[in-house]
């Protein structure tokens, strides 16, 4: 299958990534096009990064407190 990709985000490039995810749901995707799919689709991280991430772009960074002088 021979990908022709279009601009980032357009209706061409949502297709041809919709038809690969059905692909490898299928289990028909094999070799080079498994490969290139897993690395375009999965991220990897430690989990330690992970909650770094969180916390530094947390919504609500104050500490949590039930009282009134938590606050």
């Amino acid at each position: 299958m021979e990908i022709v990709r279009g601009h980032a985000g357009g209706p061409e490039d949502f297709r041809v990534r919709q038809l690969r995810a059905r692909d490898l749901l299928r289990g028909d995707l094999a070799g080079t096009d498994l490969e290139a799919h897993v690395e375009q689709s999965v991220l990897t991280t430690t989990f330690e990064r992970a909650v770094n991430w969180a916390r530094s772009n947390a919504l609500w960074p104050a500490t949590f407190g039930l009282a009134c002088c938590a606050i």
